[in-house]
């Protein structure tokens, strides 16, 4: 599939959306449509016969880095990228989320000569692997041109990848901080001279970290989203070129997955726990919301039925918040496989690229 394999091809490192954003938008061009371009995102109406109903279909343009590019059995992206191989497609954001954007697009071309029953939004979007800052300009562009009023029903597919195998309804929170331990700097030969040794206290300060992420267990873990977590991602302190020399520094990065009650007081609830050391606390992207649509809810129900699929919980965060957050009922559901993701050699199946348009066709008609 050449279109899948373009894309591919296109480097789209979160904050470098351009040159894909442009395909996006000359493609829908090419079709005969008019796509809006704002704040680096591509957004497209494609009018059904019912406009006070209406579906928003959710996919991002970024992809992350690739990592150590000798792990790659495939290129990431460039001109040799998006090789098929077997039914699969391989290459950096192949899963995540590029087959979605394909999916989205060749609905696009389904649905110019077959007129929707609903309104149809492809919205295509920046940032979402960073801090989601893409879809939360969509959302206030749409509240601000008066469409979120205009719908009397209004729901959204945030196109993630779940492998068509699950429909996903929420996730938890998401909070990425930095903390730095200031020490005595010193020769190695005279530790009796260092009173404060900046990773003994970042050390303590991992011990008190997993104390409260207990804590936090016992008391805030929710029916449907699970239990918070805190996980100690990297450390840094000194250099390895300088053996014999105390560290001045050592700072380490923690993300935060919380859930509804604690959400809004995790990070008071982090400093009041560390008061007791001399640490710097730096919040690094702005703070990801929870994001839950009950599965009780006539869209979820609906699209339970097309599909003849259960619900689940995603274990991270993505899009789906911005929409829970507006009161716009979503569900996460696309073709990209899960278990690829954010890995060397990321794949997705062909085959899912082209059942993932049916099936939204069948959401799209139905509602």
């Amino acid at each position: 599939m050449k279109l899948i394999s373009d894309l591919i091809k296109i480097q789209s490192f979160s904050g470098n959306e351009e040159k894909i954003a442009e395909y996006i938008k000359n493609y829908l061009i090419k079709m005969g449509y008019s796509p809006v371009i704002y704040q680096g995102n591509v957004f497209l109406l494609i009018k059904g016969f019912d406009n006070k109903k209406g579906l928003i279909l959710n996919a991002h343009m970024d992809t992350v880095q690739p990592g150590n590019d000798s792990l790659w059995n495939y290129p990431a992206y460039g001109n040799k990228a998006g090789i098929i191989k077997k039914g699969r497609v391989y290459g950096l954001g192949a899963s995540d989320e590029k087959a979605s954007i394909a999916s989205t697009l060749l609905l696009a071309k389904e649905l110019k000569n077959n007129k929707p029953k609903i309104d149809t939004w492809l919205t295509f979007v920046i940032k979402e692997e960073i801090d989601g800052s893409g879809s939360q300009s969509f959302i206030n562009w749409f509240k601000n041109n008066g469409y979120i009023k205009k719908y009397k029903q209004l729901a959204a597919i945030i196109c993630e990848p779940t492998n068509l195998s699950s429909i996903k309804i929420g996730h938890r929170g998401n909070i990425f901080i930095k903390i730095t331990a200031i020490g005595d700097s010193g020769h190695g030969s005279q530790p009796e001279k260092i009173k404060t040794n900046a990773i003994s206290e970042i050390i303590k300060v991992i011990y008190e970290l997993e104390n409260l992420a207990k804590i936090w267990e016992h008391n805030y873990t929710h029916p449907i989203l699970g239990k918070p977590t805190i996980a100690i991602t990297t450390i840094h302190g000194g250099s390895p070129l300088s053996p014999n020399q105390f560290a001045g520094s050592c700072s380490i990065t923690v993300d935060i997955r919380t859930t509804p009650k604690l959400h809004h007081i995790a990070i008071s609830s982090v400093k009041k726990t560390l008061i007791k050391f001399k640490v710097k606390i730096n919040i690094l992207y702005e703070p990801g919301l929870y994001g839950y649509t009950d599965f009780k809810n006539v869209f979820v129900k609906k699209v339970q039925q097309i599909t003849k699929l259960t619900t689940k919980i995603s274990n991270s965060s993505n899009d789906l918040c911005f929409f829970t957050n507006e009161q716009i009922p979503a569900v996460i559901f696309g073709p990209g496989n899960e278990e690829a993701i954010h890995q060397p050699n990321e794949y997705c199946e062909i085959k899912n690229i082209k059942k993932a348009v049916k099936v939204y066709q069948k959401i799209i008609n139905p509602l």
